[in-house]
């Protein structure tokens, strides 16, 4: 089980950063809009997309490694 704690910390420390990077994305199409060849509702959409997966990614990163640590703190009970 000590493997498989070590793989959910890692495996959600990476999660948690992709969610990150995801919400730069997001954050750099908004203040960047007018760079892009796109309509307003289109930009609207890829933020909204981004958003809605780094939210998402961090989530399930969040859940990971807190779930990691629970076991591995029962574990040296």
């Amino acid at each position: 089980m000590h493997s498989l704690t070590r793989l959910s910390g890692r495996v959600g420390n990476n999660l948690v950063g992709a969610g990150l990077a995801l919400e730069t994305l997001c954050n750099l199409l908004t203040a960047h809009r007018s760079k892009y060849n796109l309509e307003e509702r289109d930009i609207d959409g890829l933020n909204q997309a981004v958003l809605t997966i780094s939210a998402y990614v961090m989530s399930a990163g969040y859940d990971l490694c807190e779930a990691a640590e629970a076991e591995q703190e029962a574990s040296h009970v």
